[in-house]
């Protein structure tokens, strides 16, 4: 059909060029021979011309273009019949379906994807404003322009929502790969979150080049993944993706509808958040009923907080409270009289109110421990419901005769975090039984202060006023009162620095959390026995999974290599005496296999059936490797070969079993003399004798020749007759004794 119409005049409509086929028919380049402008003819199929269902289809495609004008889907001009030939006349599109874009060039970089996914949304947006539902958006439904316009087309699967029937079942319609999981179902009234759906599918390709199942090949496995299982991110497949415009992603394609972007607009907000601010965590916006409602909480919270609020006397409260605590230091400077220290004026700090927070719990084992929070106190444990605002907190807990503990939260508006921390006793040695005492660095005998200093881990260098005066822990007496530079050293840790000052007479304690300048790395891959590179230097006699200490604090590159595989590169930081665990899906390396069968016949890869009894072209992707192909036919014979898949490469394989070939098979004595004997072919004789040429079929066939009084001294020949190939078999005949 492409061809018979190449050159034809259809109503004035000229058809120079093929561009397309699909489903319902094909789309021609035509040029109306008048008003010499180019135009796309979309022609029904002869042989879907008598089938009402196409034909309905074909109207409706027709009908829904037609109620669209927006620059971004195929403008219709007219839905034609002549001499029951049905055609729609569209917008000729110079340029490049998405389909054929990625797979020319590629993944795109997530830049270049942004403004023609934005255009994509907008095209269906309108649509959906419009009350129709499209159904069938994938990359060979998307045009791109030489100018870099996107135009959306086929809408041949769409839905009118005002509308309560339905124009396709999922057996007849939609390409699979991008069809939501309530289409799979059979849900026949999809919504607009179907499309989203779609819209993201094709945006995952667009970033990596395929899309997240491209391995599976049996329509029932497929089915099962899009409704039940998980898809790996695009990260996996491109760690130069953005995390926050993979979680837009991700959140497009989530299983459940209610998960999604409820909306084309939704989905574009939060594209245009992420351009605004490619850092910040893209925000999905609600309904304005919804905004209100937060607005209304913000501005109450705000005024609680300044203690205006409707519970009256808050506000004086806590500025009567903080008054009172002035009064009482001002009193106790006035009869404790020191000398004035220098005064540095600062501009006050103005406190904004904190209108988003997270909820913490803390237990620890034993109970009773201190628990810091960014350095300061909120009690011992455990602690219930306590309020921290959003970002990255430092969490320490203390207890006497124990070792601290650290970690670090993120919190975020909302959330509730629940955290248990063990804690270890101390060894004898760390306890106060082995504080030293040091010489005071300047006696005074009447004004006498005593310093205490732990640290842990203990045995540290520690300085007072930048001279040594032995280890931790250290009990220094004799401090007249003055102000103290305090320093405590030790190999492998950051140093802790404090400044404090000694009244006389007093005494003060200091504990000295001491950091490591290192951390650990524990990396996992599936499957195992990669080479680990770290910052470009290769760990050598290692393979994973592996553990690494002693790795310097701070941001770090890996690169994780197997061969067959794809390697992957990250980026990631090593935090103070933590442990950073690093796993890590490694994806193989593959080939392409494209078998071709005529008439037909089922196909087996390594003794598993492929394909059963097909003539259509069967194509699949393969890890490198070596493969023992065989078709089979089950009168015209069998084709057995064993082929090497290449990374990267494409093997093509034709066997037609229809097709004859030449075999010359011919008979020697033992002094290379030729000698007639008769053929026998798959254990049947011939009736003819050599030399000859046999006519085979393509496949493994068995040959012998026998002549009385002579044995073959070479035996049966088992061999491939294939296409293409000439083949030649000689018998040597020994005679006799």
């Amino acid at each position: 059909m492409s061809s018979a119409f190449l050159g034809k005049v259809i109503d004035n409509y000229r058809i120079i060029e093929n561009l397309g086929v699909g489903g319902m028919g094909v789309v021609y380049k035509a040029i109306h021979i008048k008003l010499d402008k180019f135009f796309a003819l979309k022609v029904i199929a002869p042989g879907l011309i008598m089938n009402e269902n196409f034909i309905e289809r074909f109207q409706t495609e027709a009908k829904a273009l037609a109620k669209f004008e927006d620059p971004n889907i195929v403008q219709i001009y007219d839905l034609r019949s002549l001499d029951d030939q049905w055609f729609i006349v569209m917008e000729f599109v110079d340029g490049i379906n998405l389909q054929e874009k990625i797979k020319k060039d590629g993944a795109f970089k997530w830049q270049d994807t942004l403004p023609i996914i934005k255009q994509i949304l907008t095209a269906i947006g309108h649509a959906h404003s419009s009350g129709i539902v499209h159904r069938d958006i994938k990359p060979s439904n998307v045009m791109l322009s030489k100018e870099g316009a996107v135009k959306v087309t086929d809408f041949g699967l769409a839905k009118d929502e005002s509308s309560f029937t339905s124009t396709m079942t999922i057996a007849s319609g939609g390409t699979l790969y991008y069809m939501s999981p309530e289409h799979i179902k059979g849900f026949t009234f999809t919504d607009k979150r179907s499309d989203i759906y779609s819209i993201g599918m094709t945006f995952y390709e667009m970033l990596t080049g395929r899309v997240p199942f491209k391995e599976i090949t049996s329509d029932f496995e497929l089915r099962e993944t899009i409704v039940r299982k998980d898809y790996p991110p695009p990260t996996s497949f491109n760690k130069k993706i953005p995390k926050v415009l993979e979680s837009i992603v991700m959140k497009s394609l989530a299983k459940d509808t209610n998960k999604r972007f409820q909306s084309v607009e939704d989905m574009l907000k939060a594209i245009e958040d992420f351009e605004a601010n490619p850092l910040k965590k893209p925000i999905v916006t609600g309904s304005k009923k919804s905004r209100k409602k937060v607005e209304k909480s913000d501005k109450e919270s705000a005024l609680q907080f300044s203690g205006l609020s409707g519970k009256k006397g808050k506000g004086w409260r806590v500025f009567f409270s903080v008054a009172a605590v002035i009064a009482i230091i001002l009193i106790w400077f006035m009869l404790n009289p020191t000398p004035a220290p220098e005064v540095v004026t600062e501009e006050p700090l103005i406190e904004e109110p904190v209108l988003s927070e997270g909820l913490l719990s803390v237990r620890s084992n034993p109970p009773q421990a201190t628990v810091y929070i960014n350095g300061d106190s909120i009690g011992t444990t455990p602690i219930q419901n306590f309020s921290l605002s959003d970002g990255e907190h430092s969490i320490t807990l203390k207890k006497e005769n124990y070792r601290s503990q650290d970690s670090t939260l993120i919190t975020q508006a909302g959330n509730h975090h629940n955290i248990t921390m063990n804690l270890n006793k101390l060894m004898e040695e760390e306890r106060d039984s082995s504080v030293q005492e040091v010489t005071p660095v300047e006696e005074n005998e009447f004004i006498e202060s005593t310093l205490l200093v732990k640290s842990f881990p203990s045995s540290a260098n520690l300085w007072i006023n930048r001279q040594l005066q032995g280890q931790t822990p250290a009990k220094v007496r004799g401090l007249p009162a003055d102000n103290y530079l305090i320093m405590v050293e030790k190999e492998g840790y950051q140093n802790f620095d404090t400044t404090i000052y000694l009244m006389g007479s007093s005494r003060k304690s200091i504990f000295a959390q001491l950091i490591s300048k290192t951390g650990g790395l524990s990396i996992t891959t599936e499957p195992s026995g990669a080479r680990v590179l770290l910052d470009g230097t290769e760990i050598e006699n290692q393979q994973t999974p592996l553990n690494l200490s002693e790795v310097p604090i701070g941001k770090h590159r890996l690169e994780i290599i197997k061969s067959g595989y794809f390697s992957v590169e990250e980026e990631f930081e090593v935090r103070p005496a933590q442990i950073k665990e690093m796993n890590c899906s490694l994806y193989q390396k593959k080939g392409t296999l494209i078998v071709k069968v005529r008439p037909w016949g089922s196909i087996y890869l390594n003794k598993e059936l492929l394909k059963a009894s097909t003539d259509v072209k069967y194509e699949t992707d393969l890890p490198s490797g070596t493969y023992d192909l065989e078709i089979v036919h089950p009168t015209l014979g069998k084709w057995k070969k064993s082929l090497q898949i290449m990374t990267d490469t494409v093997s093509e394989v034709a066997v037609n079993f229809a097709a004859e070939i030449t075999v010359q098979v011919a008979a020697l004595d033992e002094n290379g003399s030729a000698m007639q004997a008769r053929i026998f072919l798959d254990g049947q004789e011939t009736g003819i004798s050599t030399p000859a040429d046999l006519q085979l079929r393509p496949g493994i066939h068995k040959i012998t020749v026998k002549k009385s009084g002579y044995v073959v001294e070479n035996g049966d020949q088992e061999f491939l007759v294939d296409e293409g190939s000439g083949i030649n078999h000689t018998f040597i005949l020994k005679r006799l004794r």
